[in-house]
């Protein structure tokens, strides 16, 4: 077929036209993929129209909100004038939400000799049962009174909300009416980190955790069905952070925000109050997320809750379904999974199962102030150290030979018999227990990690050494759990100490039980709480107690003993033997 001129140049012209739009097109997706709109009425078609609508939506919302994201997420340290430093005033309430550094404000004040109210806020008059204050902040409403009429007064109110009813949101104006004066505080931290820790919380393998239950709740600034993503979360706090700050700015109150994780805190908590920043710290983390935190407190152990809701009836049989195994009983502890307050949270009975996980509690902090200075390098030998193995045995034994003391760690003698050994030989002769070890000046470990003296002989050791200065050593819980874990370093021959104090009967820790960080910090705390007790009935006695991972460590030693602060440090971190 012949094809003019005229017709060819027709043909080329339209072709170029038509791979011009072609490419142009193809640039424009590439550029806006999000707000591609097509004009065909297909599937696909509705379909780009709806997502290009919605993302185009949630950019401008976005952009309006990024100026007020930068300030609410971020905690102000100049709200209070250095002139209230140490004049704030009471009550304390903290306005910031779960999983946000609530237990660290509430063992921060007790630590400080505050009297503090986290979660549970005191006892109904008649069952004697502890009630939440989610419960009595709802009686005050409910008989028309200020929020916390019906609560036991306290100076620090950490957490009052339960996981589900949250009077920190929905009766903010009240309490701004209630207690003119109050102290208000906000805490923050890294939303993602923040919402990792609600999706993860309570510690349990299938859950279901915070952020589920939060979804099913209707909640001021968070209606019913939010919460399916790190976003509508961050939007959440944002809005409540906004909403506190412009309320205190009109009134006469005064706000702290606290960022829990900026590693000043401790320093600036310190200053605004007057108490010591040691009493500053992580408290009620997740282990199980965060292995290698700095925390103060965990505050539930997994195993005995199962132990709880395990009970036996009458016939001795479990009342426990086998089917929901996993199902924890945390009714009892902070975040209750029903779909109402928790306000029946146990007598003083149930909730001592409680303490023994409270990383923040007494027994897990050495104390300072156990010898008077009177009795410094005065103190009467044996030196007796009725801590754990892994917890500063070794440092003990380096620095009183540094200091010229005869000491013994693990072997007892010449002929590097075990001390256990010769304990168990010398209680079963009618003797105490240290007469078969030989004399020496300090023993700085008992126990060979399976039989443990200090423990099983303890009063055979406080009874036969009327005059002897016992000591008690302290580090982080969860860097004890994971040295214990990976001890000894060589394990071709060796299960590590975790696995096989699995298998021992130790008071405090029976067999089958010691299989998380759980137990070993119950059993820890045990263990403190019973040597306190039994030495405070001897006033004869002296009781050091030493956190082996306290930068002052060693100048509060070369103070009690004379020896130079040098000779104190970290040892046995990869020796070979245990």
């Amino acid at each position: 077929m012949n094809l003019s001129i005229k017709q060819v140049l027709v043909c080329a012209i339209a072709l170029l036209v038509v791979i011009g739009t072609h490419s142009s097109s193809r640039q424009i997706t590439r550029l806006k993929p999000l707000f591609i709109d097509h004009d065909l009425p297909s599937i696909s078609g509705r379909e780009n129209r709806r997502k290009g609508q919605k993302n185009r939506e949630r950019y401008n919302k976005n952009k309006l909100m990024r100026p007020q994201r930068a300030s609410c997420l971020k905690a102000r340290r100049d709200t209070v004038p250095r002139s209230l430093f140490g004049k704030l005033p009471r009550p304390f309430i903290n306005l910031g939400f779960p999983k946000m550094g609530t237990s660290s404000l509430h063992a921060f004040f007790e630590c400080g000799g505050f009297k503090s109210h986290h979660f549970v806020c005191g006892k109904d008059a008649t069952t004697k049962r502890k009630i939440s204050c989610a419960k009595c902040v709802s009686n005050s409403i409910s008989a028309n009174k200020p929020p916390l009429a019906l609560c036991p007064q306290a100076d620090m109110y950490a957490q009052m909300d339960n996981g589900t009813y949250f009077p920190q949101t929905q009766l903010l104006q009240e309490f701004h009416e209630g207690y003119p004066q109050a102290t208000f505080f906000l805490t923050f931290r890294n939303m993602t980190k923040w919402y990792h820790s609600l999706s993860h919380w309570p510690p349990r393998p299938r859950g279901p955790h915070m952020d589920e239950r939060l979804q099913n709740l209707d909640i001021t600034g968070f209606p019913k069905g939010r919460g399916k993503n790190e976003e509508e979360f961050t939007e959440w706090f944002c809005n409540h952070v906004l909403r506190v700050r412009e309320l205190v700015q009109n009134s006469d109150h005064h706000l702290v925000e606290v960022d829990i994780e900026d590693e000043n805190t401790a320093k600036n908590m310190g200053e605004l109050f007057g108490i010591s920043e040691g009493c500053w710290g992580h408290a009620n983390v997740n282990l199980n997320i965060h292995p290698d935190v700095d925390t103060t407190e965990v505050q539930v152990s997994k195993r005995q809750v199962k132990m709880l809701k395990g009970k036996q009836d009458d016939n001795g049989s479990s009342t426990k379904d086998e089917n929901s195994k996993d199902e924890y009983d945390y009714e009892k502890y902070e975040d209750s999974d029903e779909d109402h307050a928790p306000d029946d949270v146990g007598t003083d009975e149930e909730q001592k199962h409680n303490k023994g996980f409270q990383f923040g509690a007494s027994c897990f902090k050495a104390r300072n102030d156990t010898v008077t200075p009177s009795m410094y390098r005065k103190l009467p030998k044996p030196f007796i150290n009725l801590g754990f193995p892994k917890m500063g045995t070794t440092s003990l034994q380096a620095f009183f030979e540094c200091g010229g003391y005869k000491s013994y760690h693990y072997t007892c003698g010449k002929a590097k018999r075990l001390c256990s050994d010769c304990t168990q030989e010398s209680v079963q002769m009618g003797l105490p227990p240290l007469t078969q070890c030989n004399d020496v000046d300090a023993y700085t470990q008992l126990d060979n990690g399976r039989f443990f003296p200090q423990i099983e002989l303890l009063e055979e050791l406080v009874k036969g050494y009327p005059q002897a200065t016992f000591f008690l050593t302290f580090r982080k819980l969860e860097n004890w759990y994971q040295s214990l874990s990976n001890w000894p370093p060589n394990r071709t021959k060796h299960y590590p100490l975790t696995q096989r104090f699995f298998s021992i009967n130790a008071t405090g820790l029976p067999k089958d039980l010691g299989n998380d960080i759980f137990a070993f910090s119950k059993w820890h705390c045990h263990h403190v709480e019973r040597v306190r007790s039994l030495i405070a009935k001897y006033p004869s006695h002296s009781l050091v107690e030493i956190d082996i991972e306290d930068a002052m460590t060693g100048n509060y030693l070369e103070k009690l003993f004379g020896i130079h602060k040098s000779c104190f440090g970290q040892k046995n971190v990869h020796a070979q033997q245990l």
